[in-house]
């Protein structure tokens, strides 16, 4: 049985769990090359139960062939606990996979430090369904396909404007289910509701 690790929690550390509470989880590329990280630290923070590793593999190398790893970190029960504790989430999202994790952190990331969003004001997919569950209710008993969007953003007339993130493999029919969720039961005009690439 491993031993639980208890670690301080530095201000680097509290600007990835604010990301990863929203994004739903970093990239070792964005833990190592945006917040400075190297792979001690990493590790006490898994071993300390603020993070959780995810490797979603893929084909790369000369010809396409070599199986490459790409860690992901989502946020582990001691983050999930810091994270509501500090009033950054109501609800907790997951991992959605490479991909969209390196797209959707780079996005949370400049909200909140080029943008100055105050981090209440960023609501992360679970947060919204907790916001519009009356509207979802409805949109379940009519029989609406939809899916709830990646991120909501409040500006300080508290109007919300919705982001979905688009990878290679999203398709049509996602677009679609996305855009009913933003147009119909956050009921946001068009003009606030964006994709993000």
């Amino acid at each position: 049985m491993n031993k639980k690790v208890s670690i301080s929690i530095t201000p680097r550390d509290d600007t990835m769990l604010k990301v990863a509470s929203k994004s739903g989880s970093v990239s070792y590329k964005f833990l190592t090359e945006v917040l400075g990280y190297d792979r001690g630290r990493i590790s006490k923070l898994k071993n300390a139960g603020y993070l959780v590793e995810h490797n979603d593999p893929y084909k790369g190398g000369k010809r396409g062939k070599q199986i490459k790893n790409r860690f992901s970190y989502s946020l582990g029960p001691e983050g999930v606990d810091y994270c509501k504790l500090n009033h950054y989430i109501k609800a907790h999202g997951g991992h959605n996979g490479a991909e969209h994790t390196e797209i959707i952190e780079k996005f949370i990331h400049g909200l909140l430090t080029k943008d100055k969003i105050d981090i209440s004001n960023i609501k992360n997919e679970k947060e919204l369904e907790l916001i519009y569950s009356k509207q979802i209710s409805t949109a379940n008993r009519k029989k609406m396909k939809y899916s709830v969007c990646d991120i909501g953003v409040l500006d300080d007339k508290g109007s919300m404007t919705i982001y979905e993130v688009e990878t290679s493999n999203y398709r049509a029919e996602h677009r679609k289910k996305h855009k009913n969720f933003a147009l119909k039961i956050a009921n946001v005009g068009k003009e606030n509701y964006k994709i993000i690439k």
